[in-house]
């Protein structure tokens, strides 16, 4: 699935607080949760913060309004975020990832660890 606004929206999300103490404690202060972090080694990560920034969307222009942040970082971000056209393709964008991958992201954490494995695999599989 080809999602150019988010992809772009995403790479600069991410810099921003893994380059930015601050911006992590502007954005908990602000919304009262811990900014979701990427890790490539970590299952489902980029997806958790996608999940995080749909969830917590409405709180997101305020947070790139009045928080001090990296500029050349914030400027990306508001380029997406200050243009309508460019923030409804994001919101279209963020929807229809979080639909389409939620069923796999709680299907892998599902089958994950000990058990009837076999079984719960099936149950998986049908339910997708």
């Amino acid at each position: 699935m080809e999602t150019p606004v988010l992809d772009q929206f995403m790479k600069a999300w991410i810099s921003l607080f893994a380059h930015s103490p601050k911006s992590r404690i502007i954005f908990k202060t602000q919304t009262g949760q811990s900014p979701k972090t990427h890790s490539p080694t970590r299952w489902w990560s980029k997806f958790q913060v996608i999940k995080q920034v749909h969830d917590s969307f409405g709180d997101i222009p305020n947070f790139l309004n009045t928080a001090d942040l990296p500029a050349v970082t914030k400027k990306k971000l508001t380029d997406i975020c200050g243009q309508p056209q460019q923030q409804a393709h994001l919101k279209i964008e963020l929807a229809a990832t979080v639909d389409a991958m939620e069923p796999f992201v709680k299907a892998t954490y599902n089958l994950e660890g000990d058990g009837p494995l076999a079984l719960r695999a099936y149950q998986e599989l049908r339910t997708l």
